[in-house]
């Protein structure tokens, strides 16, 4: 499972036209209020320096070749020019096209022009509303502060009556607590397949299909795909391997996963879906927004995010309040590697908000601050259950090369358990350079690489003794080595006793080779 595909490798993914339509093409039907925002926020993902050849060419329609935009940079930054490049035409804001005629094109010159579609957009957003909906949004709120009081009463959802005027909206605590509370019993349902959680339906569908797990028969086996049309087991789910992996995921990456899934079962509105989650990360938190303008794939999406935690509708469904967690969905992970480098990282409310926090000794003790058995399901991972002592709100146990060795069974990586200690380290240990010891993380590392001592690969072994005997057996061993080792399929080969391995693939090109030799007379 990989943890940092995220949308825009998504979209480098995708066809020059699901591109062009998702930057505005009107040409291909493109929404242009929302390519907007996408384009906003492609451009904002950018590293500096394809910033600046993106703002420097916005005005520029005529192509303009690799040689002159090199001539921007310092002499020594020919890599990260190529790097700059290589992003933009990944992303298509770079399209290649051939040299104009009166041009002499030098050895290895490209030539580039700004994608239309992406450079309209950016002029649009120079000019924008600093948020998504802005307009409509300031309509519902004037129209909200015109209504004299009293107001009539109006039954909502919930079989509780609320006044439009006297709903509140929720706080930016209201909904960290609401959003942490919601994505924690997703986990924790993923853990402990507790059906009397409250998950709906379609997140179960989402955590079978994403292959988080695995519906069982009775006797403990059978496709993971079988399942009631309500999302119910037939048999009893159980999480798999790459559950346990996603489990320690950074929280942005497990957000995009569940996101993943829902636009792969939306291939007709895929668009619209991007276009709603870039229109998100540009929202505010505790700030509400018109659910009417939406579309209905977006809506759709929308309720699955509600199912997640992720985004607040309230009971009278007329605006909608995205949490800290969508709004961060697209930014990038912090780089955890610098955690065992001496290097500082830095996390948003969002990860605080999930109420985990943990200090690493040098003695391998681990000391993590719990409030849910969420928490500790996540720490039994990879620490010893068997020295584990539970406190009220705490638990230590110590990390032990037992306790590793299962959670690599599982298919948790060394790496991945040294950025969910650093992902969630207790902020005195943030201030610590590193946060992680560095006798930890290494011997992590170390009893990870003792599964790498033994490698099994199937083979088929070649004896050559019935066949040839004295100088000949010395010869046609050199030969057949020297041409199983030009095909690459040699496995294996020992020159004292005259034989080798091969894959089995390639013994029958060993074998027809070995046939055109001449024999001695």
């Amino acid at each position: 499972m990989s943890s940092s595909s995220g949308v825009f490798d998504f979209i480098r993914k995708q066809s020059p036209l699901f591109v062009n339509k998702l930057y505005g093409d009107q040409e291909g039907e493109g929404d242009v209020s929302q390519a907007t925002w996408v384009c906003r926020g492609v451009l904002q993902s950018l590293c500096p320096l394809a910033k600046c050849f993106v703002m420097r060419l916005l005005f520029i329609d005529a192509p303009i070749s690799s040689v002159d935009i090199f001539q921007w940079c310092e002499p020594d930054k020919k890599q990260e020019h190529d790097s700059a490049i290589s992003e933009l035409r990944q992303l298509r804001i770079f399209v290649d096209v051939e040299a104009p005629e009166r041009s002499q094109a030098q050895r290895g010159e490209l030539w580039f022009v700004l994608n239309k579609p992406f450079r309209e957009s950016i002029k649009r957003s120079l000019v924008a509303s600093t948020q998504p909906w802005e307009a409509p949004r300031t309509a519902v709120k004037t129209e909200d502060n015109q209504l004299d009081a009293p107001t009539p009463m109006i039954q909502d959802d919930l079989n509780e009556g609320v006044a439009r005027k006297e709903e509140a909206a929720p706080s930016e605590s209201e909904l960290e607590s609401y959003s942490c509370s919601r994505w924690n019993t997703v986990l924790q349902f993923l853990v402990t397949a507790d059906l009397s959680l409250q998950v709906s339906p379609r997140v179960i569908s989402y955590l079978l299909a994403a292959g988080l797990m695995q519906n069982l028969d009775e006797d403990g086996q059978g496709p993971p795909q079988k399942r009631l049309k309500s999302g119910r087991s037939r048999g009893k789910l159980s999480i798999t391997a790459s559950g346990y992996e996603y489990m320690l995921l950074d929280i942005q990456s497990q957000v995009w996963l569940f996101v993943l899934e829902c636009l792969k079962t939306a291939t007709d509105s895929q668009v619209d879906l991007l276009g709603l989650i870039f229109m998100l990360s540009f929202c505010t938190v505790g700030e509400g927004y018109p659910l009417a303008q939406l579309t209905a794939p977006q809506k759709l999406l929308l309720e699955d995010l509600v199912e997640m935690g992720l985004v607040y509708i309230p009971p009278s469904r007329q605006l909608f309040y995205p949490t800290r967690i969508t709004i961060n969905m697209l930014h990038i992970a912090p780089d955890l590697s610098a955690a065992t480098s001496g290097g500082r990282v830095t996390r948003d409310n969002a990860m605080q908000s999930m109420s985990l926090t943990i200090i690493v000794e040098t003695n391998f003790q681990v000391v993590a601050y719990v409030n849910s058995d969420l928490h500790l399901a996540m720490l039994s991972l990879f620490v010893d259950t068997r020295t584990m002592i539970r406190l009220p709100n705490m638990v230590m146990g110590n990390i032990t090369r037992d306790s590793a060795k299962a959670a690599f069974r599982l298919g948790i990586s060394a790496k991945q358990i040294i950025g969910f200690l650093v992902t969630h380290a207790h902020p005195l240990s943030m201030q610590s350079s590193p946060i992680i010891p560095e006798n930890v993380s290494d011997q992590l590392k170390l009893w990870q690489a003792e599964k790498k001592r033994f490698v099994c690969q199937p083979a088929l072994v070649v004896d050559l003794h019935d066949v040839a005997q004295g100088p000949y057996l010395v010869t046609l061993y050199d030969k057949l080595v020297a041409y199983a080792r030009d095909l690459q399929v040699l496995v294996w080969a020992n020159a004292r006793l005259r034989e080798f391995g091969v894959t089995p693939e390639g013994f029958p090109r060993v074998q027809a080779y070995a046939a055109t030799l001449d024999a001695p007379h």
